[in-house]
């Protein structure tokens, strides 16, 4: 019995001990089950959020390249994967930088520029918003392109207004020229100057006083009366001479009408006809020029033919239609006319807002309410000595300087106004021959000048003491009352009268080139500054 009993408490024992083992065998195995299985989802929230980072990639490079090859306007700025159901998958943005913040849109040459990319995971129907995703940024910055003093002494896109007895005056070998894009222009009241006159899109008519002391182009036709004064060469579609002097040659791609009191001091071509009523074509003095080339019938109408070279003509017509021109025209081909001057470039209009970025190197400093003399003196104090860009938009009044007021510039000044009105025997000083710009923008990207009611007038003996001025404005600038200042006008329509003058320095425009009226190239390719993860995401910006 003793030892049957110590049999059945050995049993007993070891039946805990394998009941033990098998408890710690699925403990075991319930922990590596649990840590398998969480080790997966690790691994597939890894596998998940890698491939959204790529996707996020894949939109960077995609918006990339089309940014670098110039493609943006062509294809962007918004990007995303080809498959609405396809995973991964990416949606990114072009976002250009302009003065009121970031905009999407495809830059300009001259902005800068960044891309968001957000890339997910699972993407059905672009719905991904729920699951794994991630954003990244690449930012792209452009080094601004630095001011190319260009153009001519005064551009008006409009010949609204132009005229009067304004002079406008060369300075270190610089050679001034009015342009005028749009209309039909009339020189008289002692208008004078050494200047070049084109008119792209419109008529020249010199009458009276008017003196030019260079050339003039027009896309139409020309004419002078009285006691005109072209200093160089006329070029036009038709010209009907009756007077004046043209102390270079004349070209016509028409017809030409030269009546008496009319000399044209060198030489003359003719694109069709030519109908001779008397006048002198070429100089008393040596080297005696005044040749006459007509492609088409040379109808030479008086007697006394004061033409100092030969004529040579494709049909010769002389008034009682026997041949008593001295000299005897030449009949046949014209061979050995000169060529007309090529027709100048005349610059597109030149859309400018206020953009800081534009300008590299200027301190912002914004004016509001009611705008003094104090508020600009506070103005150029905060700049204190460097480049400054005032931007004075927001002021409830018209920008005023009068009653002897002096503003003293310490380094280059841009003031952006709606209005100005100087006058007052009031001034711009600088000690450094510092330059000023004075601008009404033009926030309307369409190629041509909008005009807001605003205002640019310059009179009243106002001075500006060793400081060289541009003027930009879409509307008109006014430039009158004796001023005497150095600079440059670029606006849409102008008007320098009362006796001012205006003495050629080109300061030009960030960004452009005032002779074309383009862009400027950048001075480098826009560069990569900045690859990192995205604060915002691409839905911020698109649907």
């Amino acid at each position: 019995m003793p030892r049957l009993s110590l049999h059945r408490d050995d049993h007993g024992s070891a039946l805990v001990s394998v009941v033990g083992i098998v408890l710690v065998t699925i403990v075991i195995a319930m922990t590596i089950s649990a840590t398998t299985i969480s080790a997966l989802d690790r691994t597939g929230e890894t596998r998940q959020t890698v491939a959204a980072d790529f996707a996020a990639e894949a939109g960077i490079a995609v918006a990339q390249a089309d940014l670098e090859a110039g493609r943006c306007a062509a294809h962007g700025p918004t990007y995303q994967s080809g498959s609405a159901n396809g995973a991964p998958f990416f949606r990114a943005v072009v976002l250009k930088r302009t003065a009121t913040g970031e905009q999407l849109g495809c830059p300009s040459d001259n902005q800068s520029a960044r891309i968001v990319s957000t890339g997910y995971a699972d993407a059905p129907g672009y719905a991904a918003k729920s699951g794994v995703k991630r954003s990244l940024e690449a930012v792209y910055s452009r080094s601004p392109v630095p001011l190319n003093p260009s153009g001519p002494a005064v551009f008006a896109y409009s010949s609204q207004g132009m005229g009067g007895s304004g002079k406008l005056v060369a300075e270190n070998g610089l050679e001034p020229s009015v342009h005028v894009r749009e209309g039909n222009v009339t020189c008289d009241g002692g208008s004078s100057g050494e200047a070049d006159w084109v008119i792209r899109s419109g008529t020249f008519t010199a009458q009276g006083s008017c003196v030019v002391a260079g050339s003039v182009w027009a896309s139409g036709d020309a004419s002078t009366t009285g006691g005109a004064q072209i200093g160089g060469d006329l070029v036009a579609q038709n010209l009907n001479l009756t007077g004046g002097t043209i102390s270079g040659s004349t070209w016509s791609r028409g017809k030409t009408t030269i009546g008496w009191g009319t000399t044209i001091s060198t030489n003359m071509t003719v694109g069709t006809d030519l109908v001779y009523e008397g006048a002198t074509v070429g100089r008393t003095t040596t080297p005696h020029d005044g040749s006459v080339w007509v492609n088409g019938t040379a109808n030479l109408k008086s007697y006394d033919v004061n033409i100092k070279g030969q004529i040579r003509a494709g049909v010769a017509v002389t008034g009682d239609g026997k041949p008593q021109a001295k000299p005897t025209p030449i009949v046949g081909t014209p061979v050995g006319a000169p060529a007309a001057p090529a027709a100048p470039v005349v610059a597109d209009w030149v859309d400018l807002p206020y953009d800081p970025e534009m300008w590299a190197g200027f301190t912002p400093v914004t004016l509001s309410g009611n705008c003094t003399y104090n508020s600009f003196t506070a103005a150029i104090a905060t700049i204190a000595g460097r480049p400054g860009l005032i931007d004075a938009r927001a002021c409830l009044n018209i920008v005023t300087i009068s009653d002897h007021q002096q503003l003293t510039i310490e380094n280059d000044l841009a003031i952006f106004a709606k209005k100005f009105d100087l006058a007052g025997s009031a001034s711009f000083a600088s000690a450094d021959g510092d330059q000023l710009w004075l601008i009404n923008e033009d926030a309307t990207a369409d190629h041509v000048p909008t005009c807001n009611n605003q205002q640019l007038k310059i009179g009243g003996g106002f001075y500006f003491t060793n400081v060289p001025v541009m003027f930009y404005s879409p509307c008109r600038v006014e430039i009158a009352s004796s001023l005497n200042v150095r600079g440059q006008i670029f606006a849409g329509a102008v008007t320098v009268a009362g006796g001012a003058t205006l003495t050629y320095t080109p300061a030009g425009l960030p960004g452009f080139d005032l002779g074309t009226g383009q862009p400027s190239s950048p001075a480098s390719a826009r560069e990569l500054t900045a690859y990192t993860t995205a604060p915002d995401t691409a839905e911020r910006w698109i649907p």
